[in-house]
């Protein structure tokens, strides 16, 4: 095979000891994500058993199964308190997860994320624009679906910025800068808004800022799960595309 530029050399592959360190690989690649599915279900029982009510992990399985045997109250406190805060975090974790996976891959640096590229204080933009401007909506009329639909629009809109400046910038570097510069210049907007915001206004906002898996039911899990589901089906078809690519990039890299 020729190295770009210099001289023309031969790489050669032993495709033996490919074949010897494949399977075992493949193996502990498996074991791996058995072992994280395995912690991620025992948390989450842990999640359900444990609380300011403490509930037996068999009173746990049988309020999750529908059995008659389990008292009311605590089945109330397993299916209506805990497991939507359990499958909200699952959610949650999973996009961001999936989301963060995907901005590495293409930025091809582990410190990308939506923080970075402003992409999270384009969320936080909306949501303050909607509570804090002081419009015709009071604080304390939004509903959490007006919220949620504000940070999505900020959110996207700072995508779109980002995209559009991706187009002129031919170095991925000096994008992860620009997002880094719109990041505080949306944040700069914010504390505007914060400062001229009244008390109730601000409140709300800051309790939206700091997060919360309450609050959810069942209603706003199936929206997330359609979601993630969705941008999960989505990015599989990519999946084998970025991985060469990923492979590609580095291999470039060895052979410079």
């Amino acid at each position: 095979m020729a190295i770009f530029g210099g001289k023309r050399k031969k790489i050669g592959v032993d495709h033996r000891r490919m074949r010897t360190f494949t399977l075992p690989n493949r193996l502990l690649h498996t074991l791996k994500n058995a072992i994280l599915i395995i912690l991620l279900v025992l948390i989450a029982f842990a999640e359900l058993a444990f609380g300011s009510v403490h509930v037996s992990l068999e009173d746990v399985w049988n309020s999750l199964t529908a059995q008659s045997m389990v008292n009311e109250n605590l089945r109330m406190v397993v299916v209506s308190s805990r497991l939507p805060r359990a499958l909200t975090a699952i959610f949650a974790g999973s996009s961001l997860a999936l989301g963060g996976m995907l901005m590495q891959t293409l930025f091809r640096n582990p410190l990308a994320g939506p923080s970075v590229l402003g992409v999270s204080s384009g969320a936080s933009l909306g949501v303050a624009l909607l509570v804090l401007s002081g419009g015709i909506i009071a604080a304390t009329d939004l509903t959490p679906a007006a919220i949620a639909m504000a940070a999505i629009a900020g959110a996207l809109a700072v995508l779109l910025v980002i995209s559009f400046a991706a187009r002129r910038l031919s170095d991925n570097t000096t994008l992860l800068i620009f997002g880094v510069m719109l990041s505080f210049f949306t944040g700069a907007i914010v504390d505007a808004l914060q400062f001229h915001s009244s008390n109730e206004s601000l409140r709300k906002y800051i309790t939206w800022g700091m997060g919360s898996f309450s609050g959810t039911g069942m209603e706003e899990i199936a929206i997330m799960a359609i979601a993630v589901i969705a941008g999960v089906l989505a990015i599989l078809p990519l999946l084998r595309k970025l991985d060469i690519f990923y492979w590609v990039l580095h291999m470039l890299k060895v052979w410079n």
